[in-house]
């Protein structure tokens, strides 16, 4: 019989301050985040509102962020009413009505504000428990990772943001 082997590792993201390339690259500032890996191809970043930890999967696939509806009641948000975020969401399972909120949460000693897509999520998020065994509470979008020049190294299993 196989057994699965889970590895515990750190995922860094590392905020490169006022870097150019002329300068040394070890002045930069990092931030760790606790992080579960079943292999490489899943990349987590844990954040924080107050005690409330909050696990996202990293997808550069998704272009918004989006957030499992059954977390709002413990967290602290702000509904939107904003024409830029979409109000469906098509997937496998078809197109589902959405909402939008606005959420707050800190990496380490940085604090982030974006908008997040209102969905319910508890079928996929018990598929990715399932597949990594880690409870996910929605996903970081590309929008995100570009807004925040975050690079995703799968090699390192690190996320580089030049911002």
């Amino acid at each position: 019989m196989e057994k699965a082997l889970a590895i515990r590792t750190n995922l860094t993201i590392i905020f490169v301050k006022g870097m150019n390339n002329k300068e040394n690259t070890s002045s930069f500032f990092s931030v760790s985040f606790r992080q579960g890996f079943i292999s490489p191809n899943v990349p987590l970043a844990t954040f924080h509102q107050g005690d409330k930890e909050l696990i996202f999967l990293l997808d550069s696939g998704s272009e918004h962020n989006i957030i499992d509806k059954s977390v709002l009641s413990t967290i602290t948000h702000t509904v939107l009413d904003d024409p830029s975020m979409p109000n469906t969401l098509s997937g496998v399972g078809g197109v589902s009505n959405v909402s939008a909120c606005s959420i707050t949460f800190k990496c380490g000693d940085e604090e982030y504000t974006d908008k997040f897509i209102v969905n319910d999520m508890q079928e996929a998020l018990k598929l990715l428990k399932r597949e990594t065994g880690v409870i996910m509470h929605g996903i970081i979008g590309s929008r995100f990772l570009r807004e925040h020049q975050v690079i995703l190294d799968y090699q390192n299993l690190t996320a580089y943001s030049k911002k």
